[in-house]
């Protein structure tokens, strides 16, 4: 295969990645060294600019009046989530990466 410069690495990359294929399946039919297409996506990976993200915080508040102690209610943006004692910990886990993501 021909040099390529790194605008046709990218579309190589970007057909690599939609193909749904294994990287040394995609590199054999694509007949491309399999240590290339690391090398360069890993060349592309370090030349992207590094996006800051916003700390973001959610607020855990015990619920109402009437709530017992082990009651809480937690807020994720407009969204919120009342637990109780004995609740399932890996649901709730689950439940705030979701909106987490989302808001």
């Amino acid at each position: 295969m021909e040099r390529l410069n790194q605008e046709e690495w990218k579309q190589l990359i970007a057909d690599y990645r939609s193909s749904g294929l294994s990287a040394p399946a995609w590199c054999q039919q694509k007949q491309i060294s399999i240590h290339k297409l690391r090398y360069w996506i890993n060349k592309i990976n370090r030349a992207l600019p590094v996006e800051k993200t916003e700390q973001q915080w959610v607020s855990v508040l015990q619920s109402g009046p009437n709530a017992s102690s082990s009651d809480i209610t937690v807020k994720i943006a407009n969204a919120e989530i009342s637990i109780s004692e004995g609740f399932n910990k890996q649901l709730f886990l689950e439940v705030v990466q979701v909106l987490s993501s989302l808001c």
